[in-house]
């Protein structure tokens, strides 16, 4: 049954971003340079240096997670680079259609940016701001704002999206109680008491 209810949640994921995409095309399509890429560091142009800033992610993300459940690590922070560099070997473990990956950390809030290649073979900017709630069970995504191609997306699909990343979230169980704090570049998680 958990697997059904699983499988139509991606089932609602990919139709969400599929009407994203096409909303998104059809705006990159008539407005030229699509969504711009927000000012923030990357994972860098060199492969090894974006490969060594996603170890150095998985590294600190490790050791916290070992020594926090013991409370002999407190919390970890994490830069944009690194983020970025974790978040683009995510998605290139995936798919070799998605680049130029970023994510933006600014006081109580995140903004992600990526490229999707198009079947037309044109690059469309998606980008979501929002924030994520460690604080239950599971990780919670809470979106302010989604855009593709330049253009926001209505509400209703921006809820959408949102509610399908929280059911595939629902999959990652807390090993403790964390907080996240987001600050300018950088994003900090923290044990809660």
């Amino acid at each position: 049954m958990r697997l059904i209810l699983r499988l139509f949640a991606f089932a609602g994921l990919l139709f969400s971003l599929a009407v994203l995409g096409v909303v998104g095309l059809g705006g990159y399509l008539l407005v030229a340079g699509g969504a711009e890429r927000p000012d923030c560091a990357d994972a860098g142009s060199n492969p090894l240096d974006r490969a060594a800033k996603s170890i150095v992610f998985d590294a600190k993300l490790a050791a916290f997670m070992t020594a926090g459940a013991s409370r002999a690590l407190d919390s970890v922070e994490f830069d944009e680079a690194e983020s970025a560099a974790r978040a683009e070997r995510y998605f290139a473990d995936r798919t070799d259609r998605i680049s130029d990956v970023a994510l933006c950390f600014r006081e109580g809030k995140a903004t992600g940016f990526l490229r999707i290649d198009t079947a037309l073979g044109r690059k469309l900017g998606v980008k979501a701001e929002g924030t994520v709630d460690l604080s239950g069970d599971h990780p919670m995504v809470r979106l302010t704002s989604a855009s593709a191609g330049g253009i926001g997306a209505p509400g209703f699909l921006r809820g959408q999206v949102e509610d399908a990343i929280n059911e595939e979230l629902q999959g990652i169980e807390m090993a403790f109680p964390m907080a996240l704090r987001l600050r300018d570049g950088t994003a900090a998680i923290s044990r809660s008491p």
